[in-house]
């Protein structure tokens, strides 16, 4: 399996005439392929080890759930086409950033499976397969939903407790596991199946899993303050109609658009747009260009000015780019539906405070109010980092230097101070001079609250 797939993994990156969504669906059952080879092979070389499919030795990562549904919609259409009476929709208006703990490839099979068992039951007939994603409570949603024949009581009332078949007869695939696998899957996941279905009216099936945290390198609000441009530089047109759709409603929003590097290029070569006030959306990926998103970002120091928009984005080495960076992505299948805020003017912080202290909240928060200041107090670093594209590079920051989990406080502003921020404060109850080798801080002091 593993030698084709190289092969084709080669050839997919020199397929500049494929449009990018295309690309993009290669790419995905390609690592899907890989991900079952690799299963696979852990299987056999490993007799002796339960790894039972759905089972809490899986690795689980937190997975972009609108993302993982959305390629498996995409597989299901290609592999489906010749099916011109079903339909398979799906609704992700309501999805947005949604993350939930998986073992991605583990759950695209189990939401592969799901939906061949329900365009199978629907057979030749004119049918729809619809799939939603929503949030309730701390929950995901997904729904997936069908008008075939439904599953008689006796029959539903098996399903996922045993192997167990119905309305497959004329199909290879009705082994009866795929029902109990998809909900032992679910459940090591910790989150719940149910299945819901009437006799001539069709099925329900109703995955929740718990929702995570989102990470640091995920966009969740596009902030764009009115007086900056909007610049947007991609390859392909239908994003530039996107965007221009979404900011149809800011028509004082000056936007200017590039589709090469060359071009964009050429328009921060001159000092006074490069000093500018502007906001940066920009694809990884460039046709025939040698160069890519990232690589422009870095070398005109637009970190801070910049938000990676690509169909890239679960890439490792991107991520890791971005948090080292502090980059934000909007994966490019999202562009439609991320919530957009139009700032009439920033909001001013003046400081920003990094503690794990509940006692200390308190006196920064009284010390605020008495001083007439606008501060915001965050109690872990990733907490912080989320919020550092809203912050700018001369806020003062003071950090706790003793943070929970043994993270050091001096390790969180050495990271600061290569991204630019200048303004840090260690706050100890230490002796300043055991810091005195952190030349960049610009002080360290006390445990009671003091402004710069």
């Amino acid at each position: 399996i593993r030698s084709p797939l190289s092969a084709l993994n080669m050839i997919t990156s020199t397929l500049d005439e494929v449009s990018e969504d295309k690309r993009a669906i290669i790419r995905s059952s390609i690592q899907r392929i890989n991900d079952i080879a690799n299963d696979l092979l852990k299987k056999g070389k490993s007799p002796q080890t339960d790894v039972t499919v759905g089972s809490s030795q899986q690795v689980k990562t937190d997975s972009l759930l609108t993302s993982g549904v959305e390629s498996i919609l995409s597989e299901k259409r290609v592999q489906f086409k010749n099916k011109i009476k079903i339909q398979i929709s799906l609704d992700t208006s309501k999805a947005y950033g949604i993350f939930v703990a998986i073992n991605e490839s583990e759950f695209k099979r189990v939401l592969s499976n799901i939906i061949n068992n329900a365009v199978e039951a629907i057979g030749d007939k004119t049918g729809v397969v619809n799939l939603t994603l929503d949030k309730q409570n701390n929950f995901a949603v997904i729904k997936i939903i069908d008008n075939g024949p439904g599953i008689p009581e006796n029959i539903l009332e098996k399903l996922g407790k045993e192997s167990v078949t119905f309305g497959k007869e004329n199909s290879d695939s009705g082994s009866g596991l795929g029902v109990l696998h998809a909900k032992n899957t679910i459940e090591s996941y910790a989150g719940s199946f149910s299945i819901q279905s009437m006799q001539g009216k069709g099925t329900t099936i109703t995955l929740s899993l718990p929702i995570s945290t989102t990470p640091v390198w995920f966009l969740e609000t596009l902030n764009i303050n009115q007086d900056e441009t909007l610049i947007i530089c991609d390859d392909d047109s239908s994003i530039h109609s996107l965007w221009k759709e979404r900011f149809s409603s800011y028509p004082n929003l000056k936007i200017l658009n590039f589709s090469t590097l060359k071009e964009i290029e050429n328009w921060l070569s001159v000092t006074e747009n490069l000093n500018s006030s502007f906001r940066l959306l920009i694809d990884f990926e460039f046709s025939n260009e040698s160069g890519d998103g990232l690589s422009l970002i870095s070398k005109y120091n637009l970190n801070k000015k910049s938000i990676l928009v690509t169909s890239h984005f679960e890439e490792s080495n991107i991520i890791n780019k971005c948090i080292s960076d502090d980059i934000k992505q909007i994966p490019k299948n999202l562009a439609g539906i991320v919530p957009i805020k139009i700032l009439t003017e920033p909001e001013k912080i003046d400081a920003v405070i990094l503690d794990d202290e509940e006692l200390q909240e308190r006196l920064w928060q009284f010390a605020a109010i008495q001083r007439g200041k606008n501060i915001i107090f965050l109690k872990t670093p990733d907490q912080l980092f989320h919020k550092l594209s809203t912050i700018n590079t001369d806020t003062p920051i003071y950090i706790d230097s003793k943070l929970g989990d043994d993270i050091k406080g001096e390790d969180i502003a050495l990271h600061l101070n290569k991204l630019g921020y200048k303004n840090l404060y260690l706050t100890t109850g230490y002796s300043a001079e055991d810091f005195k080798h952190l030349t960049f801080l610009k002080g360290v002091i006390g445990k009671t609250p003091k402004f710069d």
